[in-house]
């Protein structure tokens, strides 16, 4: 599902010029599924050079955010982790820290863990397909389908991290969009099962003209007392992905709408894993997240929306600018 939100609802001189940057022929999607297949890819130097832009990442949003404390002890959920870029700053930077990350297993394609072995005293890794998770409202009698991970008195987490990716060589020609799908309902009900009241989820998402991306952040702005958005420059710079910064889960202005937020999405990964004609699952549609606010129920949040998005776009189209730049010139 690629529905976009319609151009009445977000004229912004900043969109437009990204969407001509974005229209200048084959040559930069090209590029783009280029930068895909290397993220996709196994490689142990690759994997390395992620796994420090990772870090680098989480410094950029920890330092300009002030997500963590030096003085109080934080327990943390970091979700798609591997190579383990996130978990890594925070394990080395604050000794009061401990977590929890959940990464898809090598032979199904996923990377390989990176952090120091010294790490694993205060971390514990969990080799498993997010997806594959019994996150419905009833258990579901599925051979594909493993326990949930956590206990249900387990302790909450202060922080939860939500950074996964559909990875290509893990799809086995499945459509990768289907897998996207699935991926972000799934990171979204376990994030907001395992927050901590307080807590602060971080998320990955892309394409900030997209109905679905703009329903999500809503949904956080609704149950956390501030979001805020990050374009980090180092690695995300010409793709549309960026992360939203959820802090306070709970002290959202519509925080009593929690349960029924949940309660939905897990059904809607229910109807993404088993419905569909043949019961096989099925993709996104465009009224799927209606549940959270309709398109012309954002009217009021239009101005909001487009100060969140708005240095997202300026990023984007300051470096496909320079990219283009630099392939005139020979680059």
């Amino acid at each position: 599902m690629d529905a976009r939100l319609t151009p009445a609802f977000l004229k912004r001189n900043e969109l437009n010029n990204l969407h001509k940057l974005r229209a200048r022929g084959p040559t930069l999607q090209a590029h783009l599924d280029y930068q895909q297949r290397l993220a996709d890819k196994q490689d142990p130097e690759i994997s390395k050079n992620w796994f420090n832009a990772m870090k680098n990442v989480m410094e950029e949003i920890d330092q300009t955010f002030g997500l963590i404390s030096f003085q109080h002890p934080l327990h943390f959920l970091d979700v798609g982790c591997c190579p383990g870029g996130f978990s890594s700053y925070i394990l080395s930077h604050y000794p009061l820290a401990s977590g929890t990350g959940i990464s898809l297993p090598t032979q199904s394609g996923g990377h390989a863990c990176l952090l120091e072995d010294s790490d694993f005293t205060r971390y514990f890794l969990i080799w498993a397909d997010v997806t594959s998770f019994q996150l419905g409202t009833t258990w579901i009698p599925s051979p594909y389908l493993q326990p949930f991970p956590f206990p249900p008195d387990a302790a909450p987490f202060n922080l939860v991290i939500l950074d996964g990716h559909p990875l290509r060589t893990h799809t086995s020609g499945k459509n990768v969009h289907l897998v996207g799908d699935r991926l972000i309902i799934s990171s979204l009900v376990l994030g907001l099962f395992c927050v901590a009241p307080g807590g602060t989820i971080i998320l990955k998402l892309s394409m900030p003209d997209r109905k679905v991306t703009a329903q999500i952040i809503y949904m956080l702005d609704m149950l956390a007392e501030d979001i805020r958005t990050w374009k980090p420059v180092n690695i995300h710079a010409t793709r549309s992905t960026f992360y939203v910064i959820a802090k306070n889960i709970g002290g959202g202005k519509e925080a009593w709408r929690y349960e029924e937020y949940l309660k939905r999405l897990k059904e809607l990964w229910e109807e993404l894993m088993f419905g569909g004609d043949q019961g096989w699952g099925r993709m996104l549609e465009s009224d799927d997240l209606n549940f959270i606010v309709t398109q012309h129920g954002m009217k009021s949040y239009v101005d909001r929306y487009n100060k969140l998005c708005k240095h997202i776009w300026e990023v984007e189209a300051a470096s496909l600018a320079q990219w283009h730049e630099a392939r005139r010139n020979g680059f």
